[in-house]
């Protein structure tokens, strides 16, 4: 929840100078993105930039589906970065996000009272002692996920280096293209023999690539016969205006959805107060939350990404609702009930 929590703390001084919230809104994301310290024309512009830059030491190398070497982090494209500015700045009203974390605490503390007073003298003071432990796990384990991901980052401009050693020798039209070769092929480069038909191998694995992500995702359940893929799912039963999922952050909401597949996308900007709709989402995703009155999921269980933090950030969630996307249109009006695992669409 951190990256959502600094970004909002920026878009609160923004909205303390008007001149630099005119600028902001004015101008494109990836324009501002690029020139980062046109910023400080403005009053209040010089603690932004330098609170970016910060914001972009501590968390730059994060990103939306951060596990694969090809996506460029917010350090290399803050656009994202400032997409999401600007999508708090649509906001009526910023919340105080120290007292958003102190209501949190506060939310936890009352949570873990309730709980333990259903345990006995000896047994609450068992609970307590696996509760810290659980939670210094947690913490242990988003460490170690930010230092993979760090490392992951490593990789990626190793990799990019050579594709650019390779694009200065015409071998590459991209250094990008190199993430469509093999370790193999790489290491070639790096000997000096790389053959002549790098740039063929690189068509035909990025068409392969762009039929793939085309291609629908199979069903949960399915055989394989003479090379086609048969569902056998059950049919869906119940009300065709409901989508069943398990229940992952409690409240009820009714509002108008946004579909996003890819949030990097130039049309992915959630408004304040829609329902984020999407696939699934990992820690690059996170700053959307707090602008989000409710999310959906596709796909996730009840310790997903998108389950921890619509509960840390109190808003209702759906999960594992498996066909959100294709059955949920941007701009419907949809009530999520996080308590029952029901999303409930438009009738008709």
């Amino acid at each position: 929840a951190a990256p959502g929590l600094e970004l909002l703390r920026m878009a609160r001084h923004v909205r303390r100078h008007p001149a630099l919230e005119a600028s902001l809104r004015a101008r494109p994301p990836a324009e501002t993105a690029a020139d980062l310290t046109a910023l400080t024309a403005h009053p209040g512009g010089a603690k932004l930039l330098a609170d970016l830059r910060a914001f972009l030491r501590e968390y730059g190398h994060r990103a939306p589906r951060e596990a694969e070497l090809a996506t460029p982090r917010w350090r290399e494209d803050p656009t994202f970065v400032v997409e999401v500015l600007q999508t708090y700045l649509d906001a009526p009203h910023l919340p105080d996000p120290d007292q958003l974390e102190r209501d949190r605490e506060e939310a936890r503390k009352e949570t873990t009272e309730a709980i333990r007073r259903h345990f006995t003298t000896g047994f609450g003071v068992v609970f307590r002692q696996f509760l810290r432990l659980s939670q210094h796990n947690a913490r242990l384990r988003e460490d170690l996920r930010d230092c993979v991901v760090e490392t992951l980052t490593m990789y990626r401009h190793l990799f990019l280096e050579v594709g650019r050693r390779l694009t200065r020798r015409g071998v590459l039209s991209a250094p990008a293209d190199v993430f469509f070769l093999t370790i193999d092929e790489v290491r070639d480069v790096l000997t000096d023999s790389p053959t002549d038909d790098y740039p063929v191998r690189v068509a035909l694995r990025r068409a392969e690539y762009d039929a793939f992500r085309d291609t629908p995702d199979p069903p949960e359940t399915f055989t394989l016969l003479h090379g086609r893929i048969h569902s056998t799912e059950p049919p869906p039963t119940g009300p065709q205006d409901e989508l069943h999922g398990l229940a992952a952050s409690s409240g009820r909401v009714t509002a108008r959805a946004r579909v996003i597949l890819d949030p990097t996308a130039p049309d992915a900007q959630l408004k304040p107060g829609e329902i984020l709709v999407a696939p699934f989402t990992d820690v690059g995703w996170t700053p959307l939350f707090l602008a989000a009155a409710g999310v959906v999921m596709d796909k996730g269980g009840p310790l997903s990404h998108s389950c921890i933090v619509a509960r840390e950030y109190g808003i209702p969630a759906v999960v594992d609702v498996k066909r959100g996307t294709t059955r949920i249109q941007t701009g419907d009006l949809i009530t999520l009930d996080g308590d029952r695992g029901v999303v409930y669409l438009p009738k008709g």
